[in-house]
């Protein structure tokens, strides 16, 4: 029975065809992700369960080493979520992560205005220490 079994599943390799690919989405950089369904082949032998993947355009695919998702796209991709991102989501994020920018190059340009200003006063309390002491030191040269 286990050799029907083998022999069938086998046969159903050979004559696995390539699976549809059903377009999900895009990104804002132009990659395209797809989802598998789950596909059932010859004899009623099946894959275990859906596959979803990325393809970049414009990229040949043997020179892609590593390809860079958005979080939102790769939780989908991870099956953390169900529905795919919508691109006002994406945008959205994009959005929220350039005023984050801004925020923080004002915090920084604040911080170093703060950090002169500061530099500024212990170079004058260090001018105001040494004319002391030079004041006090020509006292003790009068007397």
């Amino acid at each position: 029975m286990a050799f029907l079994r083998r022999g069938a599943a086998y046969l159903s390799r050979l004559a696995k065809t390539k699976p549809d690919r059903i377009f999900v989405g895009q990104d804002l950089q132009g990659t395209c992700y797809y989802e598998i369904p789950q596909q059932t082949y010859w004899f009623g032998l099946s894959e275990a369960r859906y596959q979803r993947l990325a393809e970049p355009q414009g990229v040949d695919l043997n020179q892609v080493k590593m390809l860079r998702v958005t979080p939102e796209w790769d939780s989908w991709l991870r099956g953390r979520r169900d529905d795919p991102p919508t691109l006002e989501e994406l945008e959205m994020n994009v959005n929220k992560f350039n005023i984050m920018q801004e925020k923080i190059a004002k915090l920084e340009d604040k911080q170093l205005k703060e950090n002169i200003a500061k530099e500024t006063v212990k170079e004058k309390i260090e001018k105001d220490k040494k004319q002391e002491q030079q004041d006090v030191e020509s006292w003790g040269s009068k007397s």
